[in-house]
């Protein structure tokens, strides 16, 4: 297979809507974002890490956190986590990004140069159950550090 320059793959008919465009050309644009990232890692991890600092990125990011969590994926703290309840990604997207606190969090965070400890953090309310919208609050990840902190040494 001939590989096309890189400058050659952003070109495309203009009238053609992009969705209509990758579905006949599915395994071409994979293959083709592949190389690149392959070509660009330094700029690939720059965009990563940029559109984990987006409000929806940063949501989707905390969810693959709990997500990996009660699957058991993350070996730290494995026994406080796997097995519990999660609700659906589309269910916390709604719930998060209509969430006044969330919103004053992530301001806070961004204003701040994207300070580790003003980051938003997901906390379950009773840390017995799973992450289900009426178990789990938005703090930050200094107020969720302290309060798991006292509760291991029971304050």
């Amino acid at each position: 297979m001939v590989k096309e320059p890189l400058s050659q793959i952003t070109l495309r008919e203009k009238s053609m809507p992009d969705k209509i465009y990758y579905e006949k050309n599915k395994s071409r644009v994979k293959e083709n974002a592949l190389r690149w990232e392959k070509e660009n890692p330094e700029k690939r991890r720059e965009i990563v890490k940029r559109y984990k600092r987006t409000l929806k990125g940063m949501i989707l990011e905390r969810y693959k956190e709990m997500r990996c969590r009660v699957e058991g994926k993350r070996p730290r703290g494995k026994h406080r986590y796997e097995g519990l309840s999660i609700c659906s990604k589309s269910d916390f997207l709604n719930w998060s990004m209509s969430n006044l606190k969330l919103i004053s969090i992530y301001c806070t965070w961004v204003i701040s140069n994207y300070q580790r400890k003003l980051s938003p953090s997901v906390d379950r309310i009773n840390p017995a159950r799973g992450y289900d919208l009426n178990n789990i609050q938005w703090i930050t990840l200094s107020e969720n550090s302290s309060k798991g902190g006292k509760a291991r040494h029971g304050l």
